[in-house]
């Protein structure tokens, strides 16, 4: 019997997915199923959403949903009970964004696995499961390096009036640099963190200039300082990454980490063709 399989990755800002039965492959996006910032009504919705908008069948042998958030036994539950309403008869596994980065960037061989998108997390990996990892503290406390810290350091300089005079006319220009405005969304919006993370796009575009690329390196230093170097024998392991932040910055983020005699194996802007790859492999074993 032919099995099909659902993959779903899910971060603050997006998730992915792809359907695969024998050479039948589709994928599609939906928003972030982060359970912090949704309820359950509203992540059936999207998850309906997408499903009926790729015309996915209602039956699948497994579902594999790996998401930002989902290291809580209740939150896990909560999106299990939504599949599970969705496609009745599929097995469903879910799991955490820690192991999709983990599963994606190194398989089945051990080492530091790391999410470096809109937020940051790392882990230490024994190619079965994840045996150590720094808690995360989130959008306020950490996400060191990650998109919403580089946007909330953007936003304190340019208020604090320690960014460049060429660069601030530029950033002006890109966003709207309303003080009530910006402190208005953070603190009373939902998903503040997509919100700030948004900014850190203006140090893609400006990545040359001297001031960018010291900011960005500052902020992977305390990233690998605060992650990475806590775990014991570190620099003997291949590290790998995942997320928008890292894929677009890798040359910057290769240096700092080679600076630390650490050993970068892989940077992926997303972990799906690494998870596809590694739940067809499963199969195959079995």
């Amino acid at each position: 019997m032919k099995q099909s399989i659902i993959i779903a990755d899910s971060g603050s800002t997006k998730t992915d997915w792809a359907y695969v039965s024998g050479d039948e492959r589709k994928s599609w996006s939906t928003g972030g199923l982060n359970p912090y910032f949704h309820t359950r009504q509203s992540i059936h919705e999207v998850v309906e959403g997408g499903k009926a908008g790729n015309s996915i069948p209602g039956s699948v042998s497994s579902i594999y949903f790996y998401g930002s958030g989902y290291g809580d036994p209740e939150h896990r539950e909560l999106i299990r009970d939504v599949l599970k309403d969705i496609w009745t008869d599929s097995e469903v596994d879910v799991t955490t964004d820690l192991v999709a980065a983990a599963r994606a960037c190194l398989g089945r061989e051990p080492g530091v696995a790391c999410i470096l998108g809109t937020g940051s997390n790392s882990c230490l990996y024994d190619g079965k499961r994840i045996i150590d990892h720094i808690p995360s503290l989130g959008f306020i406390f950490g996400d060191e390096g990650s998109g919403s810290w580089i946007g909330k350091e953007l936003i304190r300089r340019y208020f604090y009036r320690e960014m460049p005079d060429d660069l601030t006319g530029i950033f002006e220009s890109e966003f709207e640099m309303d003080r009530d405005f910006i402190l208005n969304t953070v603190y009373h919006k939902p998903q503040a963190n997509r919100y700030v993370a948004g900014f850190a796009d203006f140090t893609y575009r400006h990545r040359k200039h001297p001031y960018i690329r010291q900011l960005l390196r500052a902020g992977f230093e305390l990233f690998v300082k605060s992650q990475i170097l806590k775990y014991q024998n570190v620099q003997d392991m291949d590290i790998g990454f995942v997320g928008s932040i890292a894929f677009l910055h890798q040359d910057l983020l290769a240096k700092v980490l080679v600076r630390q005699e650490l050993k970068p194996r892989v940077f992926v802007k997303s972990p799906m063709d690494g998870l596809i790859t590694y739940h067809l492999e499963k199969q195959s074993d079995v």
